[in-house]
């Protein structure tokens, strides 16, 4: 990344609203995700490791932030999926095995849509009527 990229990253952190910044670490996590399973496919070792750590540190970040107290059973249920992410994300880096990452990437990327639509982009739920 050069300067410039870094400046405007650093802009758009620094005026982001705190749900913005959420779905930053979801994109980043889900980056780190794509570009470890690149470099686990062409053997490059120590840049997979380097990315899946990444997504390690995101994913942990995410998961120590919940308020469990405020945040009740959606937090708990979110802390599960972090867990679960966190642990086959280290089962990758060891194996560098990018089988696991498979299902990481589903649930994150649930995760991460449903808090865009529903947290940053303020759309309701879809409507089912029940017949």
């Amino acid at each position: 990344m050069n300067d410039m990229q870094k400046n405007y990253l650093a802009r758009e952190v620094e005026s982001a609203s705190p749900a913005k910044l959420v779905l930053m670490l979801y994109d980043g996590a889900l980056s780190a995700i794509k570009k470890a399973e690149v470099e686990i496919a062409a053997k490059h070792v120590p840049e997979a490791h380097h990315q899946l750590m990444k997504a390690q540190d995101i994913v942990l970040h995410l998961a120590n932030s919940l308020n469990m107290e405020q945040g009740g059973m959606i937090a708990q249920n979110l802390y599960l999926l972090y867990d679960f992410m966190y642990d086959a994300l280290v089962r990758s880096n060891l194996k560098k095995d990018s089988e696991p990452l498979q299902k990481v990437k589903e649930v994150l990327t649930s995760i991460r849509d449903g808090w865009d639509d529903g947290v940053v982009q303020g759309k309701p739920p879809p409507v089912s009527i029940a017949a």
